[in-house]
Order: structure tokens, then C-alpha cells, then sequence
């Protein structure tokens, strides 16, 4: 025979367990989605300038451009997208994606509707004290909205590596 104290314990016990493994569920649930029923399939760079099939890049003094090819398998919107530009000292700086067509910050609105398969091309902001001769890496992260409501289901894009450019007379 168990006392109310025994069983008040029990419960407290399979309720903490309960709600570990519910939050532990939760938690890695985005993942699970990204993975089983991804936003996005068959992510690649192409070259933005075909005069350089090599360079999957355009390095500007103010941005840095690419363009990238996606085919949207699920309805979904995409609420948050963080691109990081990583120097060559470590240093990350972190920077809105554009969209070249519209020149405009990006916005989920402006994103594509389920089923496209096609390239467009994006840059990111390049801050005016960075030159151009710093090599550097750029990472991104989306996030959709897939209606449900629960959560988001994350995308990572490719990553870009950008080596500085060559200043003319300078030997390398």
C-alpha cells in the first residue's frame, strides 16, 4: 500500500519525465521536419557572371553577390534569413540579404512560390571599412514558416568562400 506522500512523489516524478521528454521532443522537432520534409531541395551555387564559370561570386565594394539555384518543394514562407560574413581575422559581421531584382532587402513576400526550380541571384552588404582585399566566407540560414505554427523549419544555404581580390602592382 503506497501513502499520498509516496504517490504525490510518484506523479511529481513521471510529470518531470513527462515534460522533459515532451520539451526534448519539441526541441528537436524543427530539425526532424527540416530533414524529413525540407522547404527547399537541390540548393547549389551557379555562376552569377558566365564570363567566370569558375567564381560562384561577384565581390563589389559595397556587396557581395551570388547566385543561387533552389527548387521549392513545400508551400512554405520564409520569416527569417541571416547572412554572416566571416573575415579572414575572425571577425563576423552579420548583414540583411538584397535582392537583386527588386534591389530591395529581402522579404518573404518576395520569395518563390512553391514548386519554382530556377536560380536568383542575392548579395549582402559589405561594410564600408572591409576592402576588398579581405578574403572572407559567407553562411546563411533561413527560416520558413510552414503554416502550422509551431515552429520554423530551418534551411542552410550553401556556403560561399570569397577570396580577396588582387590590387594591381601588389605582386600576388
Amino acid at each position: 500500500m503506497t501513502t499520498p506522500l509516496r504517490r504525490l512523489a510518484r506523479d511529481v516524478v513521471y510529470g518531470g519525465l513527462i515534460f522533459l521528454g515532451a520539451r526534448a521532443a519539441f526541441n528537436a522537432a524543427p530539425a526532424i521536419e527540416a530533414t524529413v520534409a525540407p522547404v527547399l531541395a537541390d540548393v547549389y551555387l551557379v555562376p552569377p557572371d558566365a564570363t567566370h564559370p569558375d567564381r560562384l561570386y561577384e565581390r563589389f565594394p559595397d556587396r557581395v553577390c551570388w547566385r543561387q539555384h533552389v527548387h521549392k518543394v513545400r508551400t512554405a514562407s520564409a520569416v527569417w534569413w541571416s547572412v554572416a560574413m566571416i573575415l579572414q581575422n575572425g571577425d563576423r559581421v552579420l548583414a540583411g540579404p538584397l535582392d537583386q531584382r527588386a534591389g530591395q532587402p529581402f522579404e518573404g513576400k518576395n520569395g518563390f512560390a512553391s514548386g519554382f526550380d530556377g536560380a536568383a541571384t542575392w548579395c549582402a552588404q559589405v561594410p564600408s571599412d572591409v576592402p576588398t582585399t579581405t578574403p572572407m566566407r559567407v553562411e546563411s540560414h533561413v527560416e520558413y514558416d510552414t503554416g502550422h505554427g509551431l515552429w520554423l523549419v530551418p534551411q542552410t544555404t550553401p556556403t560561399i568562400d570569397v577570396p580577396g581580390e588582387t590590387r594591381a602592382g601588389d605582386g600576388s
